[in-house]
C-alpha cells in the first residue's frame, strides 16, 4: 500500500492507526488488528486524471462516462476492501482483484455502450465509446 505518513499508537488499550495516503485523504483504523477502518475527509477525485474512475465507499465515481475509441480508462481503488471491474457479459473484460491503491487499465477498442460491475459488492457503472 502506498502511504506518505502512517502513525500507530495505543489509547485506552486500543490501537489506533492514522494514515495519510497518496489520494490526499486520511484514514483512521481502530482495534488491535485494525479490523475497522474508515476514510474521513477523503476526496477520491483529488488529483484524478481524465478518464479515471475512483472506487470509493463501494461505488464507482463517476459511474458513467463517454470516451473516444482507443482511450485508456483507469479504475483506482480508494477503498480498504478489495474490488473488481467485470463486464456485464462476464467475458469482455475482468480486472481480477484490485486492492487498496491498486488500479486496472482498459483500452477501449470497440465502439458501443458497456456496462460493468463489481461482483464482490454489487456496485455498477457504464462507459460509452464513441468513434
Amino acid at each position: 500500500m502506498k502511504r506518505l505518513l502512517y502513525l500507530s499508537f495505543k489509547i485506552f488499550g486500543t490501537y489506533l492507526g492514522v494514515g495519510l495516503c497518496l489520494s490526499s485523504c486520511y484514514k483512521v483504523e481502530f482495534g488491535a488488528d485494525f479490523g475497522y477502518s474508515g476514510c474521513l475527509g477523503c476526496d477520491p477525485y483529488a488529483g484524478s486524471a481524465p478518464n479515471s474512475v475512483s472506487i470509493y465507499n463501494s461505488s464507482f465515481l463517476p459511474d458513467s462516462m463517454s470516451v473516444q475509441k482507443g482511450t485508456t480508462i483507469r479504475w483506482i481503488n480508494f477503498d480498504w476492501v478489495e474490488h473488481n471491474v467485470i463486464s456485464e457479459d462476464g467475458t469482455s473484460f475482468n480486472s481480477g482483484v484490485i486492492t487498496l491503491s491498486g488500479e486496472y487499465n482498459l483500452t477501449t477498442d470497440a465502439v458501443g455502450s458497456f456496462l460493468y460491475h463489481c461482483d464482490k459488492h454489487g456496485e455498477s457503472g457504464k462507459f460509452v465509446v464513441i468513434p
